[in-house]
């Protein structure tokens, strides 16, 4: 008897995987899924559906902080890059919450840490930083509001 792995990918679509993933791992309510918490043998932190903000790596983190309202370009930065932003500019206020929030992530840090630091991104009044985000386009928590958000 042989067996032939093929990977489920082939046959499913995103949606498919989500919906999967989504009833295995939650009640299936949004509550359950949208906030921040610590789950396995590993206690890795890890958020909505699928993002262990550790064992995901970076790919992970960069998907749950572009899902949260970071910006793209600034999230997915480069070190080097970054040092290029000008003192005080958007972008290098946004690097470093972005900077901050990865140092929790991978620390296990508890959850009011990063709604700490949510809070005060959410209340920055830098005029480059207010100008490219009103606040009311801001999230004060960490956590998603909705579930396209991470979808």
């Amino acid at each position: 008897m042989t067996i032939t792995w093929t990977p489920l990918t082939n046959y499913c679509s995103a949606n498919f995987m989500y919906t999967f993933l989504k009833q295995m791992e939650t009640d299936g309510s949004f509550d359950s899924f949208k906030a921040l918490s610590y789950v396995g043998a590993t206690d890795n932190p890890t958020i909505g559906i699928g993002f262990d903000l550790v064992k995901g790596g970076p790919a992970d983190q960069n998907a749950v902080l572009i899902g949260l309202g970071f910006d793209s370009n600034v999230v997915n930065a480069s070190a080097s890059t970054a040092a290029t932003y000008a003192q005080n500019s958007w972008q290098s206020i946004e690097y470093g919450y972005v900077k901050q929030l990865r140092g929790l992530m991978v620390g296990g840090a508890p959850l009011s840490e990063f709604t700490t630091i949510m809070g005060q991104r959410f209340a920055n009044l830098t005029p480059s930083f207010i100008a490219h985000y009103p606040s009311n386009t801001l999230l004060k928590s960490f956590a998603f509001t909705n579930e396209s958000m991470h979808k």
